[in-house]
């Protein structure tokens, strides 16, 4: 279960109803849905900390991220 902490009501609705979207069609089409500037920008914030957390939940040790140290050691030579 992905977990951020200190949100306020208002952002955890937010998380709730970004959770609930079946694709990114459906993401893109909520938060450009949403009444103002500053309510799109939380949630692109919001939707960015919630991968973030998906993330950070699948990546547990070092072996995890063979793909990305591939990646890393090719660019830095």
């Amino acid at each position: 279960m992905v977990m951020i902490a200190n949100l306020t009501q208002k952002q955890v609705e937010l998380c709730d109803k970004l959770w609930a979207c079946d694709d990114m069609e459906d993401v893109e089409t909520f938060i450009t849905s949403l009444p103002s500037n500053e309510d799109r920008r939380e949630a692109r914030v919001l939707l960015t900390m919630m991968v973030v957390a998906i993330c950070d939940e699948e990546v547990q040790t070092y072996d995890d991220c063979y793909t990305a140290r591939n990646i890393l050691d090719r660019i830095s030579g």
